[in-house]
Order: structure tokens, then C-alpha cells, then sequence
């Protein structure tokens, strides 16, 4: 995480193996994720509705798929930015993925860590 003053950005480097797409998801808070694809090719889907959708904690929604949603091909290079309380899931992996994530927190969220 880098901390500029009380603003928090946090970073983080994701492996998803293709035999696992996982399910939908729903921050409900205001941080906005940016997804930068390193390697691999997926289907991300973002909006719409989420199926069998539960509340895991305060701020966090999974569900099993997204309906009426809108879906694109992402591959390396491409970056997507899904802004908080937006449903999103992969449907698709065609191969493994790495991305990286990154969440600035607007509400301070974030503990600072020394």
C-alpha cells in the first residue's frame, strides 16, 4: 500500500488459474478497482444483476453469476477500471490470468501500517 499524505492506494498482484473463474462480486464501498491484465485472456463482466448474491461482510457481496451485464475480452495490456458498487466477475478464463489491482481509497479505509 502507498500512503500520500491521508490518501491510501493499495496494489496487489493477482493469480487466477484458469480452472478457477470464481464468482461474482459487489464492493459495497466507494473505492474504485483498476485491473491492469498482464498475462492471459478472460471474459470480465461488469453491472447488471448478481445471482445468488449473499452478504459475506459489511462492505462485501458474492454471488454465483451476473445477469444482464455487460461482458468483454480482456487481454494483456488492457486495463479496466470498475468503480465501487459495481457488480463484477469473470465468466470466462481462456488460460490463466495475472493482473494487477488497484484500489485508491477515498474513504481512508485503509489502516496505515509502519
Amino acid at each position: 500500500m502507498e500512503v500520500t499524505g491521508d490518501y491510501r492506494v493499495g496494489v496487489y498482484g493477482v493469480f487466477r488459474p484458469q480452472e478457477f473463474p470464481g464468482g461474482s462480486n459487489l464492493h459495497q464501498v466507494n473505492t474504485t478497482e483498476i485491473y491492469y491484465i498482464l498475462s492471459g485472456y478472460a471474459t470480465l463482466v461488469t453491472g447488471g444483476t448478481m445471482t445468488d448474491a449473499r452478504q459475506e461482510n459489511a462492505n462485501w457481496v458474492r454471488g454465483a453469476e451476473i445477469a444482464d451485464g455487460v461482458s468483454r475480452r480482456v487481454g494483456p495490456g488492457d486495463v479496466v477500471v470498475i468503480p465501487g458498487h459495481t457488480p463484477h466477475w469473470f465468466s470466462e478464463l481462456e488460460t490463466d490470468l495475472s493482473y494487477l489491482i488497484f484500489r485508491p481509497d477515498p474513504d481512508n479505509r485503509i489502516p496505515l501500517v509502519d
